[in-house]
């Protein structure tokens, strides 16, 4: 009887454990040398930067360790979430990106985000409605969630990754980076 006990307590341990780190698994917050990155991006562009403080990686292609690349202007910035930390001759090196720009200057504004075809309406957890784009299947391309506020579009991209992890990638950036 003790033998079973003892048995029966370690299953629901391994279990236990089993579970949680699952669940550790599904979003990983964002590593110091991602942090740099923000810091040096929000240094070279007035647009707020809205960046998130976690990527899902439930995606297939995302990796367990990641780096971060950049290029931002003064009335633009891009943040792309990579798999090494120099991507040359890395063969579909980003599996994220996070992108901030004016929306009135921005190659396809919000209102033409919304005319496209597969999207979706959705509010983000503070109320702030967002457009939801699927990536396509067997194309290696992002599902996006688009941000319109205070004049400024965002744009929130994992690629080959569902609705639900791309919505909690731009829901952790509801609000502005700070240095």
């Amino acid at each position: 009887m003790k033998i079973f006990r003892l048995a029966l307590l370690s299953i629901i341990t391994a279990l236990v454990l089993i579970t949680a780190s699952a669940q550790q698994s599904i979003s990983q917050g964002i590593p110091n040398h991602i942090e740099t990155v923000y810091t040096q991006t929000s240094s070279n562009t007035r647009i707020p930067l809205r960046v998130p403080s976690i990527i899902p990686l439930n995606s297939p292609v995302a990796p367990s360790n990641y780096w971060a690349s950049n290029i931002s202007r003064d009335n633009f910035y891009s943040i792309s979430f990579n798999r090494a930390a120099d991507c040359r001759r890395v063969e579909e090196c980003s599996f994220a990106s996070v992108s901030g720009e004016i929306n009135a200057e921005a190659s396809r504004n919000y209102q033409q985000q919304l005319a496209r075809p597969r999207v979706e309406q959705i509010t983000l957890n503070d109320g702030t409605p967002a457009i939801f784009s699927p990536h396509y299947e067997g194309i290696y391309g992002p599902s996006s969630v688009f941000v319109k506020t205070d004049g400024y579009l965002y744009t929130f991209n994992i690629y080959m990754a569902d609705k639900t992890d791309v919505v909690a990638m731009a829901n952790s950036a509801l609000s502005v980076f700070s240095q």
